[in-house]
């Protein structure tokens, strides 16, 4: 098969001039000799491969600055998938980022000024890896901001208590701060492409993916109908409530109604209590021909789809994101290791093939948790099977997974699994 134009090569058999070449791809990329680069679905370590092609193009300018690709092999433009960690530099975009009791924004900004160094759709999610104490805890979180925006990317952060990256987000990061981000992921989007009009559902702080569908929609200009229904507990929590109703003013395409569950004794006026199949087709009509993106709590996302399937709203088309905090790898640290003392002779067994070792797999121990055990790095992030930082192909074996929002018909079809999410009751090999 022919290369396409625009490659140059390096065959690597001078060690020196591969060396320098690499030494100044991590220059420019500011990166260092232990970050990481992910290829397909596997991940790699700069100091460890030779770069054998560099290549330009339109696809390439999606994930990294000035569409340089490192790969361990020619590729097509089509055969890649690259998360680039690069180093963005908070800035507070208002004087007051509050925008509710202990939910935040903050604003990321290319540190050498102009444009971020990447593009995203409105929906994704960036990954954020902060270092303390010695260790390193990744957490996703969604873009609030516009995809039509190019200055600057916004998320909005709700302190969790337990949260580790949420309240060091909250409590110890000031403007000018560096922070280490990576490239934006997800398949919880939209655009304006996929349907002639839209409807979008959140629940507390799920609102941010919503929010970038609005912001970039009416910065566009969109004219189709644009549905917004929030529910929260007191108006004190609406969040974005100024700037939606402003966007209202402007955008008559835009409808948005909040509805709250502890709105008694206050001055709410608006809709009381929790979503119901009343207020949607009250504010929505011609329900079951529409568009859903629904995002927010697991609980309230389960009970809502099955409002709009009643609604006669297709399956296909709600596309829905679970949004809440993060799963503590301490909280389930203790049961993973009584479990992993004694297992009984019945017990599966999961066997790690890049790393040639193998561990028990109890019932309810993900794959992931497996790994930990053992000493099997396997990136992860959310651990709730929506950011998909996790996955891995399967070689051997059948798993099931409560929650598979990130991967793609192809990806299953193909035997790649969400390493947070797969149990079994079988033996199980995993490219690990």
């Amino acid at each position: 098969m022919a290369r396409p134009s625009g490659w140059l090569q390096d065959n690597g058999s001078i060690a020196q001039r591969r060396e320098i070449l690499i030494g100044k791809l991590l220059q420019f990329f500011g990166l260092e000799r232990r970050d990481h680069l992910r290829i397909g679905h596997r991940q790699f370590r700069l100091s460890n491969y030779t770069v054998v092609a560099i290549k330009t193009g339109q696809l390439a300018r999606r994930f990294c600055r000035k569409g340089i690709i490192i790969t361990q092999q020619p590729l097509t433009a089509f055969q890649f998938h690259l998360t680039h960690w690069g180093r963005c530099q908070f800035r507070q975009p208002i004087a007051n980022n509050d925008e509710t009791p202990g939910i935040k924004t903050f604003r990321l900004v290319n540190p050498t000024g102009g444009p971020v160094p990447f593009e995203f759709l409105p929906g994704q999610f960036l990954t954020l890896a902060v270092a303390q104490a010695g260790s390193t805890t990744k957490r996703s979180y969604t873009i609030a901001s516009s995809a039509e925006q190019r200055g600057y990317v916004e998320i909005t952060v709700k302190r969790e208590e337990k949260g580790v990256v949420s309240r060091y987000l909250h409590d110890r990061v000031a403007p000018g701060d560096l922070q280490q981000v990576a490239a934006p992921q997800g398949r919880f989007t939209f655009t304006g492409a996929e349907a002639d009009g839209i409807v979008l559902i959140g629940g507390g702080v799920g609102i941010t993916p919503l929010m970038s569908v609005v912001r970039s929609l009416t910065d566009r200009g969109w004219d189709k109908d644009i549905f917004l229904l929030f529910a929260c507990r007191t108006s004190a929590d609406f969040v974005f409530r100024e700037e939606l109703e402003h966007l209202q003013k402007r955008h008559p395409n835009l409808h948005v109604v909040a509805t709250m569950s502890r709105a008694d004794g206050t001055a709410w006026m608006g809709p009381k209590g929790r979503m119901t199949k009343e207020l949607i087709t009250q504010w929505v009509p011609d329900i079951a021909r529409r568009r859903v993106h629904l995002c927010g709590p697991a609980t309230m996302m389960d009970a809502t789809r099955a409002m709009l399937l009643e609604l006669g709203v297709p399956g296909e088309q709600i596309r829905t994101e679970a949004f809440g905090p993060a799963g503590s790898k301490g909280d389930r640290q203790a049961t993973v290791q009584a479990a992993m003392v004694e297992p009984s002779p019945a017990t599966p067994v999961v066997a790690f093939t890049i790393s040639s070792r193998s561990a028990p797999l109890p019932a309810g121990t993900s794959v992931l948790e497996a790994a930990e055990h053992v000493g099997v790095a396997i990136d992860n992030s959310c651990r709730a099977g929506t950011c998909g930082q996790c996955k891995v192909r399967l070689r051997k074996g059948s798993v099931t997974m409560a929650v598979q929002d990130a991967l793609s018909p192809e990806e299953k079809a193909s035997g790649i699994v969400l390493a947070c999410q797969a149990q079994a009751t079988t033996n199980l090999e995993v490219e690990a």
